[in-house]
């Protein structure tokens, strides 16, 4: 691409990334724009250049504060992008979308961005009140709602967003999902965004500027409506991506097509998105010795996110795009809006081959990309229906959904294909070191060293160079094109040309220093407990109990997160926008706050995130803890979503330290499979259930809990098992012993059908019980009468609880789990 032309796609990505930035200063103006002492005289002037005319009056103001605030930035904006103090150009592009020049074609390509980032999110409605009617500010009143509540996965669409967003600037510490329907949003958060954006210096080149002024929008704007006309459940920010990314597209696309008319027809394929799947994971994460595994686990699954992500730059580079193309990546997979550009196929199968060899000089054939891509029309986006026909046009979700299922899943069962044919030798033949590098003594060494130091790790830096003064020891060279250094103090001074990231903390602007590009990073478990020499803890010190050494693993997932991406959106509603938001959403509580729940007190000594991201979890650590871990996950998530839409099922494998971390999260994985495979009866659906009724489970001891039900009632009486145990010492061990027998002799009578002795052997030694244990002891008669009730009658009848149990399982039996989980307790307590 010419300089020209690389300047005019700088100033279309700046113009759509800042088109709507209006729409927040507008919220913040206490006045109408006839009235409004914000805006410049001259400004209001151009009301009848920006503004569409409707009815002899004119819409869409939001656009003069867009203008306004190019025009109070002027100089510094202007500067970046080497323009004179003058001059318009980007206030006209940003401000003139809903009303440009049809001479101006880079204007039209970001109307026609903007339209189809909208598409079904909002309908193109005229706002035709006046400024002076009563209520015409009724906009300003109304919250960004949540996401999720739009979600349905049985068809029957919610009619609207209930839950409101606060308006405050991003954070992990806290989740900004409210309960409060009478919410009203302080916009008064414009201050902070204006002063941190001056805050940027004009020393940044534009792809740099443009990339740090993505990241502040972020922090600011993903808490502010795009749109209130309709359903205002999509933040600003989300818009004003997706708008920049599908802008950049299109004029990629009409370089090559200079003989198209803009807007494009419906039939022109301007878009593509690009799917990656780096397969191999599992076996790299977990195939190693349980002796020091604890120093690998963590450093490898950190080293297979800067993998991903550096995959991710390279691709990046090669289409000349920035981060804001980037609509998802975590756990390995990713996938970017790149433009439909001429010999693209060539273009992906040269960068899918060579991103190939250069995994495989590293790591022999263990580790494999698979990429796949496909082509989005205009009508694509605009397509408000999704159908099966083979003759009808594909909506959003479906072109995503084929992509996964078909094209990427294709490509990884036909791994190394083309390579095998031109280099069969290499493959085939015997040789000694042939994806021996990543088993080498020395690559295990910088992977220990990486994940030693990812714990004091506040800045990530990816740079295409080798810093002389920085220490060894916190640079890991990728071996494709990029250098990481995980460093525990603002780097910026240090390094020019190179990305900086600050993990976990969206406060960037005070680090800018030289000319780099400056963003934030939610990352599940930078942080660890500590054992020797700064290094993880081992599994035996993490297992460590006082009369019971136990490691717990965790594996965790969101319930039916493919269907819900593919189907659970009205078809109307899937856009871009709403895809990219949704996966924001969860990105910000598996990546950002899960981070503040292991903080607490309760876990960050006993357990540690190896992976979290995109809608799963896995956690290491005493086993107790680890199933304390995942309740809190569970109920922080139902808080975030407020939604019956989503499950969350997961399961825990406790094994002894030794045990091989490779089974163990087998075990754990299976755990989870068994959760995902829990039903609730028919016969109980309509009792004390809500959705979901499949799934949404957690397994414990080889037993699938319903989340809504079976685990509280298990927890509760665990602990008061654990109060009749050792608080009060009313009764032995050989009390919960025989509650364990009588399940054993329930399971298998009703396994045989043979009459049921358990009911009056139970009785009689419940009664024997009462009158042996309980004569100076209220609350343990009361205990034993519980019970006795809760066992013959299948009802809950706990601590004050009567109900009717509604469970797939005997009270007996989630008896018996309770009995095991406090005896597993009360020896790892040393009670």
């Amino acid at each position: 691409m010419n300089n020209d032309k690389d300047k005019i796609r700088q100033q279309i990505y700046l113009g759509a990334l800042l088109h709507d930035i209006g729409k927040f200063y507008q919220r913040y103006d206490a006045n109408s724009a006839s009235k409004s002492e914000l805006l410049d005289d001259a400004i209001k002037k151009l009301e009848s250049v920006y503004c569409p005319n409707y009815n002899n009056y004119f819409t869409h103001k939001h656009v003069l504060w867009t203008a306004q605030f190019f025009d109070n930035h002027r100089e510094k904006i202007n500067k970046i992008f080497g323009l004179s103090k003058d001059d318009d150009t980007l206030m006209t592009l940003a401000a003139s979308h809903h009303s440009p020049d049809p001479r101006n074609k880079w204007a039209l390509i970001i109307q026609q961005a903007d339209i189809l980032s909208s598409a079904a999110e909002r309908e193109e409605k005229k706002q035709d009140f006046k400024d002076d009617e009563q209520g015409w500010d009724g906009f300003k009143k109304i919250p960004l709602k949540s996401i999720f509540d739009l979600i349905s996965l049985d068809g029957n669409y919610p009619d609207c967003a209930i839950n409101p967003i606060e308006t405050k600037p991003l954070t992990i510490n806290k989740l900004p999902v409210l309960n409060n329907s009478e919410y009203n949003p302080d916009y008064g958060i414009w201050e902070a965004f204006n002063e941190e954006f001056c805050k940027i210096p004009d020393t940044l080149s534009p792809d740099n500027f443009i990339v740090t002024l993505d990241a502040l929008l972020h922090r600011f704007t993903y808490c502010i409506p795009s749109s209130t006309v309709d359903e205002p459940d999509i933040s600003l920010y989300d818009h004003l991506k997706t708008t920049a990314f599908l802008s950049v597209a299109l004029f990629d696309y009409y370089s090559e097509n200079e003989n198209l008319t803009i807007p494009l027809a419906d039939t022109c394929k301007p878009f593509v998105l690009l799917g990656g799947d780096i397969s191999g994971i599992q076996d790299f994460i977990y195939d190693i010795p349980s002796e020091g595994a604890a120093k690998q686990l963590k450093a490898r699954s950190f080293y297979l996110h800067i993998i991903t992500e550096t995959i991710v730059r390279n691709i990046l580079k090669d289409f000349n795009l920035l981060q804001i193309n980037v609509v998802y990546s975590s756990g390995g997979n990713f996938y970017i809006l790149v433009p439909n550009l001429k010999e693209l196929d060539d273009k992906i199968q040269n960068l899918n081959r060579r991103i190939n060899e250069q995994l495989r000089r590293v790591h022999g054939t263990d580790i494999y990309l698979a990429m796949g891509y496909n082509e989005i029309s205009i009508k694509n986006l605009k397509q408000k229906e999704c159908s099966n026909s083979l003759n009808s046009e594909k909506c959003l979700s479906q072109i995503w959904d084929d992509l996964i299922s078909e094209k990427i899943f294709k490509v990884k069962n036909q791994r190394y294909l083309s390579s095998i044919k031109e280099k069969y030798d290499e493959y085939f033949e015997p040789t000694s070191n042939f994806g021996k590098q990543s088993q080498d003594e020395k690559f295990l060494s910088k992977l220990e060293l990486l994940g030693k130091n990812l714990r004091g790790t506040q800045f990530i830096v990816y740079s295409s160079y080798k810093h002389p003064n920085i220490k060894e020891e916190y640079c890991f060279d990728t071996k494709m094109g990029f250098y990481i250094y995980l460093l525990n103090e603002n780097p910026a001074e240090k390094f020019e040309k190179s990305e900086i990231i600050k993990l976990n903390d969206t406060n960037i602007v005070n680090d800018i220093k030289n000319d780099n590009t400056y963003r934030f990073e939610f990352y599940g478990g930078n942080k660890y407990p500590v054992g020797e020499n700064g290094y993880p803890k081992t599994f035996d010190k993490l297992a460590e109990g006082k009369n019971l050494d136990r490691l717990g693993i965790v594996r965790m997932d969101v319930d039916n997160l493919g269907k819900i991406f593919a189907e659970g959106f009205n078809p109307r509603l899937r856009t871009f926008s709403r895809l990219t938001a949704l996966s924001r959403s969860l990105d910000l509580f598996f990546k950002g706050y899960i981070n503040t729940i292991w903080d607490r007190d309760e876990f960050k000594n006993d357990t540690y995130i190896l992976y979290s991201g995109g809608d799963d979890l896995f956690i290491v650590g005493r086993w107790d803890k680890t199933i304390e871990f995942a309740y809190e996950v569970k109920k922080a998530f139902f808080e975030f979503t407020k939604s019956t839409e989503f499950g969350l099922s997961g399961g825990v494998s406790i094994e002894k330290s030794k045990f091989p971390i490779r089974r163990a999260a087998y075990n754990a994985g299976k755990f989870e499979g068994m959760a995902k495979e829990f039903r609730i009866k028919s016969e109980n659906i309509d009792k004390n259930y809500s959705k979901p009724y499949q799934k949404n489970a957690f397994t414990l001891f080889n037993t699938a809990l319903s989340w809504q039900s079976d685990f509280e009632k298990v927890l509760t009486m665990k602990n008061d098992i654990k109060k009749h145990l050792f608080e009060k010492q009313n009764v032995s061990h050989s009390f919960f012993n025989s509650i364990k027998l009588f399940y054993m002799m329930q399971q298998e009578q009703t396994k045989k059908e043979l009459p049921e002795s358990w009911r009056w052997t139970a009785a009689y030694y419940l009664q024997r019980a009462k009158e042996r244990l309980g004569k100076n002891n209220q609350s343990f008669i009361n205990y034993i009468d519980d019970l006795k009730i809760s066992m013959f009658t299948d009802r809950y009848r706990v601590n004050q609880h009567n109900e009717p149990l509604n469970s797939n399982y005997s009270f007996l039996q989630l008896l018996a789990i309770a009995v095991r989980w406090a005896e597993l307790e009360l020896r790892t307590e040393g009670k």
